[in-house]
Protein backbone atom coordinates (compact mmCIF):
# COMPACT_ATOMS: atom_id res chain seq x y z
CA UNK A 1 0.00 0.00 0.00
CA UNK A 2 2.98 2.46 1.04
CA UNK A 3 3.86 1.49 -2.77
CA UNK A 4 1.13 2.43 -4.39
CA UNK A 5 0.57 6.25 -2.35
CA UNK A 6 4.50 6.52 -3.27
CA UNK A 7 3.99 5.47 -7.15
CA UNK A 8 0.91 7.79 -7.03
CA UNK A 9 2.73 10.79 -5.67
CA UNK A 10 4.99 10.29 -8.26
CA UNK A 11 2.69 10.43 -10.75
CA UNK A 12 1.05 13.79 -9.35
CA UNK A 13 4.47 14.88 -9.30
CA UNK A 14 4.99 14.91 -13.25
CA UNK A 15 1.55 16.94 -13.86
CA UNK A 16 0.03 13.74 -15.16
CA UNK A 17 1.94 13.46 -18.36
CA UNK A 18 3.39 9.75 -19.86
CA UNK A 19 5.08 9.23 -22.58
CA UNK A 20 8.46 10.43 -24.11
CA UNK A 21 7.54 13.92 -23.37
CA UNK A 22 6.75 15.28 -19.54
CA UNK A 23 4.74 17.87 -20.81
CA UNK A 24 2.58 19.04 -24.50
CA UNK A 25 4.41 22.09 -24.23
CA UNK A 26 7.65 20.08 -24.35
CA UNK A 27 6.17 17.98 -27.30
CA UNK A 28 5.08 20.87 -28.83
CA UNK A 29 8.51 22.64 -28.47
CA UNK A 30 10.18 19.75 -29.82
CA UNK A 31 7.85 19.75 -32.73
CA UNK A 32 7.96 22.90 -34.08
CA UNK A 33 12.28 22.90 -33.48
CA UNK A 34 12.17 19.95 -35.69
CA UNK A 35 10.13 21.45 -38.73
CA UNK A 36 13.65 23.48 -38.76
CA UNK A 37 15.43 20.57 -40.69
CA UNK A 38 12.75 19.81 -43.10
CA UNK A 39 13.67 20.12 -46.99
CA UNK A 40 11.62 19.81 -50.10
CA UNK A 41 12.05 16.50 -51.38
CA UNK A 42 12.00 14.55 -47.76
CA UNK A 43 10.17 10.81 -48.07
CA UNK A 44 8.00 10.65 -45.47
CA UNK A 45 10.03 8.04 -43.57
CA UNK A 46 12.51 10.87 -43.54
CA UNK A 47 10.18 12.92 -41.89
CA UNK A 48 8.90 10.67 -39.77
CA UNK A 49 12.95 10.48 -38.61
CA UNK A 50 13.28 14.21 -38.32
CA UNK A 51 9.48 14.57 -36.79
CA UNK A 52 9.53 11.56 -34.42
CA UNK A 53 6.85 9.30 -33.60
CA UNK A 54 6.32 9.83 -30.07
CA UNK A 55 3.26 10.37 -28.10
CA UNK A 56 2.41 12.49 -24.77
CA UNK A 57 -0.56 12.41 -22.59
CA UNK A 58 -1.76 14.59 -20.38
CA UNK A 59 -4.57 15.61 -17.93
CA UNK A 60 -7.14 17.37 -19.55
CA UNK A 61 -9.52 17.51 -16.17
CA UNK A 62 -8.66 17.59 -13.10
CA UNK A 63 -10.49 17.83 -9.66
CA UNK A 64 -8.36 18.63 -7.12
CA UNK A 65 -5.32 16.79 -7.47
CA UNK A 66 -6.99 14.16 -9.24
CA UNK A 67 -7.23 13.31 -13.03
CA UNK A 68 -10.29 12.64 -13.90
CA UNK A 69 -9.37 12.56 -18.20
CA UNK A 70 -6.80 12.45 -20.64
CA UNK A 71 -5.71 13.58 -23.96
CA UNK A 72 -2.81 12.19 -25.85
CA UNK A 73 -0.84 14.14 -28.64
CA UNK A 74 0.76 11.82 -31.50
CA UNK A 75 3.08 12.29 -33.81
CA UNK A 76 1.82 12.90 -36.95
CA UNK A 77 -1.54 14.29 -35.21
CA UNK A 78 -3.94 13.98 -38.30
CA UNK A 79 -3.38 12.79 -41.64
CA UNK A 80 -5.08 13.79 -44.72
CA UNK A 81 -5.42 12.65 -48.24
CA UNK A 82 -6.99 15.27 -50.74
CA UNK A 83 -7.20 16.27 -54.22
CA UNK A 84 -5.99 19.55 -55.29
CA UNK A 85 -7.51 21.77 -57.47
CA UNK A 86 -4.49 21.18 -59.87
CA UNK A 87 -5.87 17.18 -60.35
CA UNK A 88 -3.07 16.33 -58.06
CA UNK A 89 -3.28 14.04 -54.79
CA UNK A 90 -1.50 15.13 -51.83
CA UNK A 91 -1.02 13.67 -48.32
CA UNK A 92 -0.54 16.40 -45.21
CA UNK A 93 0.41 14.82 -41.77
CA UNK A 94 -0.16 17.66 -39.04
CA UNK A 95 2.21 18.01 -36.36
CA UNK A 96 1.08 19.66 -33.04
CA UNK A 97 3.13 22.78 -32.49
CA UNK A 98 1.03 25.96 -31.07
CA UNK A 99 -0.96 26.04 -27.94
CA UNK A 100 -4.55 26.43 -28.74
CA UNK A 101 -7.02 27.28 -25.15
CA UNK A 102 -9.61 24.95 -26.92
CA UNK A 103 -7.16 21.74 -26.22
CA UNK A 104 -5.89 19.51 -28.76
CA UNK A 105 -8.91 19.12 -31.28
CA UNK A 106 -8.48 22.72 -33.06
CA UNK A 107 -6.57 22.35 -35.97
CA UNK A 108 -4.66 25.94 -35.16
CA UNK A 109 -2.31 24.19 -33.07
CA UNK A 110 -1.37 21.92 -35.85
CA UNK A 111 1.29 22.85 -38.45
CA UNK A 112 0.81 20.73 -41.69
CA UNK A 113 3.81 18.99 -43.42
CA UNK A 114 2.48 18.35 -47.03
CA UNK A 115 3.34 15.51 -49.52
CA UNK A 116 3.03 14.92 -53.35
CA UNK A 117 3.96 11.91 -54.97
CA UNK A 118 5.97 10.57 -51.91
CA UNK A 119 8.06 13.73 -51.55
CA UNK A 120 7.47 16.79 -49.05
CA UNK A 121 6.25 19.73 -51.62
CA UNK A 122 5.92 22.01 -47.99
CA UNK A 123 4.87 22.93 -44.95
CA UNK A 124 3.06 24.96 -42.46
CA UNK A 125 -0.36 27.29 -42.67
CA UNK A 126 1.25 30.06 -45.07
CA UNK A 127 2.12 26.76 -47.49
CA UNK A 128 -1.35 25.02 -47.06
CA UNK A 129 -3.60 28.12 -47.61
CA UNK A 130 -1.11 28.75 -51.09
CA UNK A 131 -2.54 25.52 -52.35
CA UNK A 132 -5.65 26.04 -51.75
CA UNK A 133 -5.80 22.40 -50.59
CA UNK A 134 -9.44 21.54 -48.37
CA UNK A 135 -8.33 19.61 -45.54
CA UNK A 136 -10.30 16.12 -44.57
CA UNK A 137 -9.18 15.08 -41.38
CA UNK A 138 -8.96 11.90 -40.02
Amino acid sequence: MKRLGIALLALLLTGCAFGAYQTWADFRNRNSAALANLRIGMTPEQVKEIMGTASVTECSMTQGVVCLATETATNPGYTSAVMGADGKSYMAWMYYTSYCAGGLRSLACYTPIVFQDGRVVGWGAEYLSGTKLDLNIH
